[in-house]
């Protein structure tokens, strides 16, 4: 996957911060760290000090509330 240009990065901000109103805050890091830094789960898991089992569902259940705010994007 390629850098996202400016106009792909604004809609991302645009929908993850719609969307993180809905999220936990291990929710918000999970995905931005996975989705936006480009860290494994494995590399979260690790900062965050949690098992990677734990980061998948925080990722996964961050995905479900994207998806719900902006199916398209998702």
């Amino acid at each position: 996957m390629g850098e996202l240009d400016f106009e792909d990065r604004e809609i991302a901000l645009q929908v993850l911060a719609a969307a993180s109103e809905q999220m936990t805050k291990r929710q918000v890091q999970c995905l931005l760290l996975c989705g936006w830094h480009g860290f494994t789960q494995a590399e979260v898991a690790t900062v965050l000090g949690v098992s990677q089992s734990t980061v998948a569902r925080h990722f996964r259940w961050a995905l479900e509330k994207v998806r719900e705010i902006a199916p398209l994007y998702a």
